[in-house]
């Protein structure tokens, strides 16, 4: 690395103006990569940095288990992790927060993103089926109607497609095999949004559905399987169960590999795919970025521990048959993690089996390194990796007082500010409330030019007294904040769908479709023992949902006495259901419209928009609102209002 800087002095709310002012002074480059300990870390220093940042900021998902094949994974974590890999790929100058959890896995070799997109110009030439077949390569599900990202359709001339990359989706015309036009457009009303001249398209997921790869992946893959069973069966009455499940494990992958189907489990084996794998950190090795570690020590104690439960994990599944050895291939070590210092290539993952659409070694030996590695302690403290700082950087700064709603102290702390000559700069999350803060302050005479009014979510403030600057957050000066949380289902919801709910019953999997459900099991994820609800698909699949996911389950509901089809977990016959109930929605929508279009035409009473009090009594009510609620809310009062 060029150079290794040292931030003392910094925690909490001041690691994000910290942050900030080290762009600007110290020229960092991008894309950074902040490294924390925790993922609650991570999302509390979001708001915070975007800010102060004038920067685009991701946190990146944290990765799921490994070793537990259906469990119900979250293709939006996958695409989000795709999107800002990218993004860090290309040299975006972006800033990503990533917790310990997110850099406990292996991932595709660096540049195999922007390797395998696909560029399309207006007036290009190409036949639709074979756009067709080239998206499906890049892991993009076919549907009647682009809904998502990761979709695409395709009718007559049309091809629309949504990319991880892109804000909306993009619609892409033919005029026989030629290219018309390209435009982005809105998924609820399909209007154009803006006309294109080209468009990139990039993959949707970690590996390049290519049939002949993946034929060449099975054999190699089912081999480690015979190899495991042909090693258990010299002492057979001793590894019965172990033999058994490598048996159906081996059938399970095997099916998926021929039908090209549940790429979730797929991507486990990444590394028979490509001839490397990478760690997280290289991606900004390859762009020569930053890489900032908030408080190393305390982020070496998360992986030390995660490396070891990650180990212990994987004997129990090695030595019962749902594992083989090179499984253990993608997890990540403290050992990988520490080479992190050290001044080596953008290449630092392992050696895989295979990968023709991987990176080549030449790409590995080109010495690409960090610009800066930053070092973020609240306190001096010697790291046994570095053996020298270009810089150290004692930051002065505490944090702001907290006036716990008291408007007084409010008052009398801001005329102290500014009598001592500090800028003062109030950060407050809605216009209403920072305009009540302005009056307060005019009418008691403290306007000044050294204060600044800002919009805007911080946890709280920061005082950084040697250079008399100063940020007082809506949390100093009310002493409390309302935060929006996504609405989970209560432990009474749960109880009443477990009692409701019993072995043998049909149950509904919002991605997966229709199986039996065969009862409550306990599983080890991750050193704690989990509640998953096991559900019996056709032939030997299996699917493991985790009680917190349950709200991707319904009991099935049909006519008495009719038994329903069970789907494959593999199979496209779910996806053909939901299509036809999508269009019989699409249908009963055009109706409602209809309706809607003849209420709308009646004249009514308008109410007027909401005043400050209206605000201000939202504000006293002391829950946290859900999302649903919110919007509910809002387009009520839009409804009044006209």
């Amino acid at each position: 690395m060029k150079r290794t800087i040292g931030y003392i002095g910094v925690s909490d709310s001041s690691v994000a103006p910290l942050i900030a002012q080290a762009i600007k002074k110290d020229k960092l480059k991008g894309p950074i990569l902040l490294i924390v300990s925790s993922q609650n870390r991570a999302m509390a220093l979001l708001s915070d940095i975007s800010f102060f940042c004038d920067k685009p900021v991701f946190v990146m998902p944290p990765r799921e288990n490994l070793f537990m094949s259906y469990t119900a994974k979250s293709r939006e974590n996958t695409l989000k992790r795709i999107e800002i890999l990218k993004s860090m790929e290309v040299g975006e100058d972006i800033i990503v927060i990533a917790a310990t959890p997110a850099l406990m896995r292996k991932l595709p070799p660096v540049g195999i993103y922007n390797q395998n997109k696909i560029k399309l110009r207006l007036s290009d030439t190409i036949k639709p089926e074979e756009l067709k077949k080239n998206i499906v390569k890049l892991g993009y599900e076919p549907m009647s109607m682009v809904e998502n990202i990761g979709e695409f359709s395709s009718r007559g001339g049309i091809f629309d497609f949504y990319s991880p990359s892109q804000e909306s989706p993009v619609r892409i015309e033919f005029f026989g095999d030629e290219i018309d036009s390209i435009r982005t457009f809105d998924i609820e009303t399909q209007r154009s949004i803006q006309s294109l001249d080209e468009i990139t398209i990039y993959p949707a997921r970690d590996i390049y559905l290519d049939r002949e790869k993946f034929d060449k992946v099975a054999v190699k893959i089912i081999s480690d399987y015979n190899d495991r069973i042909e090693e258990l069966m010299q002492f057979p009455n001793d590894n019965g169960e172990a033999i058994d499940n490598l048996l159906r494990r081996k059938e399970e992958v095997s099916d998926h590999i021929k039908t090209l189907a549940s790429m979730s489990l797929m991507e486990n084996y990444i590394q028979y795919f490509y001839d490397h794998t990478s760690f997280l950190w290289d991606y900004v090795k390859s762009k020569s970025g930053t890489i900032l570690i908030e408080e190393p020590d305390k982020v070496e104690e998360y992986i030390e521990a995660q490396d070891k439960e990650n180990k212990r994990e994987f004997d129990s599944y090695y030595l019962t048959g749902r594992a083989v050895m090179s499984e253990a291939g993608l997890l990540v070590t403290l050992d990988d993690f520490l080479n992190i210092y050290n001044d080596d290539r953008g290449c630092s993952g392992d050696r895989g089996d295979s990968g023709d659409r991987g990176y080549s070694d030449d790409r590995c030996d080109r010495g690409e390194q960090i610009d800066t590695l930053g070092i973020i302690m609240p306190f001096a403290k010697n790291i046994d990796q570095i053996k020298e700082y270009t810089k150290v950087e004692d930051v002065k700064v505490r944090l702001t007082e907290n006036y716990g709603g008291r408007m007084d102290r409010f008052a009398a702390g801001v005329t102290k500010y500014l009598g001592s000559g500090y800028r003062v700069s109030i950060v407050i999350g809605d216009e209403t409330k920072l305009n009540s803060i302005k009056e307060f302050l005019e009418e008691n005479n403290i306007l000044d030019q050294n204060i600044q009014f800002l919009i805007g979510n911080i946890s709280r403030g920061s005082e950084f007294y040697e250079e008399k600057l100063v940020y007082i957050s809506e949390f100093d000066i009310f002493g409390k904040t309302k935060t929006v949380k996504r609405r989970r289902a209560s432990s009474k919801e749960k109880a009443v769908f477990f009692s409701e709910l019993k072995p043998g019953d049909y149950i509904v999997h919002e991605n997966h479709g229709i199986g039996l459900f065969k009862g409550m099991e306990q599983v080890v994820v991750e050193g704690e023992k989990k509640d998953y609800l096991l559900i019996q698909y056709a032939g030997t699949d299996r699917l493991f949902v985790p009680v917190d996911q349950m709200g991707f389950l319904q009991k099935y509901v049909g006519a008495e006495g009719i038994k329903p089809k069970i789907n494959k977990l593999s199979g496209g016959d779910w996806k053909a259901t939901k299509a036809k109930a999508k269009l019989a929605i699409a249908e009963m929508t055009g109706q409602l419209l209809e309706l809607y279009a003849k209420r709308q035409g009646r004249l009514g009473y308008a109410f007027g928009p909401d005043s400050p009090w209206q605000k201000e009594f939202e504000d006293s009510f002391p829950f946290a609102e859900t999302e649903d609620q919110l919007v509910a809310t809002e387009e009520i009062k839009g409804d009044m209002e006209k």
